[in-house]
């Protein structure tokens, strides 16, 4: 078991969201992977971390002195939130830290993001689509050196293909005679979840081997959206094939049992969703959105412009074509195992936190 000392702490990522989100799980999987290799990062922040260790707030005051095996320790913030934290921790508490900021956002950055994202020591952008929009902040003080590109990749010990889907099925009260497509993510109109829709209430009515699931949460703010949704479900009489089912920590089990992967978003900063679904052996529709035209070749999905409305001439082009069907769920795996590698990207960053604190290597 690793050492609770916080004099052998290197690195700490912050969690002030209480809800799951695709931060989250990318947080979390990150973390845990770094455990694993005996890096010493813990969390900080609120509400429950899994199983990954948090720091109190009280060891703050512990902080100004640096660790045993570097010179600095690593603050991982992914939101204002956390960078904010950091920036106190830093020059408030003089505490012996390198602040890192991962950006993903693929638009410009507010005057207050700018002034906070200037103080971070380095900044990792999920791709070169990003890069435009972090490079400019830096260019004053000449710091264009402080960005790396290190693009996202999937667990694929978690996410992978059932061996049953039929007694997965069951498991989780599924229909198993049934083939699911999959929505997933927050539930409002940036998430194209009503274009999902309604490309399906075209599709279902005339293949009646299929069905549809929607995971993921709505905030109050977007109920009546919700319920315009389900209506449109009921209007052609699909409740029973379409299914709505709230967020839920073990969303690979509802991965593996899909046959195909919507993601209609109409904006994202990069998009883990269809890389979760292609590790499960699951080919992906997506609007051409955030990283998704890197994600999804022809192997393996297809890529339909945002503007458009409608996406069931291309569900259907699965529907009716089971031979590619299977032969774009087998590549798509094996273009995420490839390209989209989870361990690549642990490496990447670990090399990174260890050359900016000057990690002394044993």
């Amino acid at each position: 078991m690793m050492s609770t000392d916080i004099r052998k702490l290197l690195a700490i990522s912050p969690k002030f969201k209480s809800r799951i989100t695709g931060v989250t799980t990318s947080t979390y999987s990150l973390v845990k992977s770094l455990r694993r290799k005996n890096y010493d990062i813990r969390m900080i922040g609120l509400g429950p971390t899994e199983s990954i260790p948090k720091i109190h707030f009280l060891k703050i005051f512990q902080l100004h002195k640096k660790p045993d095996d570097a010179d600095y320790r690593i603050f991982h913030a992914r939101r204002h939130s956390d960078m904010i934290f950091g920036i106190i921790l830093k020059y408030f508490f003089k505490t012996r830290i390198k602040l890192i900021f991962t950006a993903a956002k693929q638009r410009p950055y507010s005057k207050f993001s700018k002034i906070i994202i200037r103080y971070m020591d380095h900044v990792i952008v999920t791709s070169h689509k990003t890069t435009p929009y972090v490079e400019p902040i830096f260019q004053k003080n000449n710091k264009k050196q402080m960005l790396t590109v290190i693009t996202h990749g999937v667990d694929t010990v978690r996410f992978k293909p059932s061996h049953n889907k039929i007694a997965l099925k069951k498991k989780l009260s599924l229909d198993p005679d049934i083939n699911y497509i999959g929505c997933f993510g927050r539930i409002r109109p940036e998430k194209g979840t009503d274009l999902f829709i309604n490309s399906i209430c075209k599709v279902l009515p005339s293949a009646p081997n299929w069905g549809a699931l929607v995971v993921g949460r709505t905030t109050p703010k977007f109920n009546k959206f919700l319920n315009k949704l389900q209506k449109a479900v009921d209007d052609n009489n699909l409740e029973s094939r379409v299914i709505f089912i709230d967020e839920t920590s073990d969303i690979e089990d509802f991965y593996k049992v899909l046959d195909l992967y919507i993601a209609p978003s109409l904006y994202e900063g990069f998009g883990l969703t269809p890389l979760e679904a292609m590790a499960c052996s699951v080919p992906v529709i997506a609007t051409d959105v955030g990283y998704y035209r890197e994600i999804i070749n022809d192997d393996c999905g297809y890529i339909v412009e945002k503007c458009e409305k409608d996406m069931s001439k291309h569900i259907n082009l699965y529907i009716n074509n089971t031979e590619k069907l299977q032969e774009h769920s087998e590549k798509s795996r094996l273009r995420i195992q490839r390209h989209f590698n989870h361990e690549d990207e642990v490496q990447k960053i670990l090399n990174l936190y260890k050359e900016l604190q000057n990690y002394k290597s044993i």
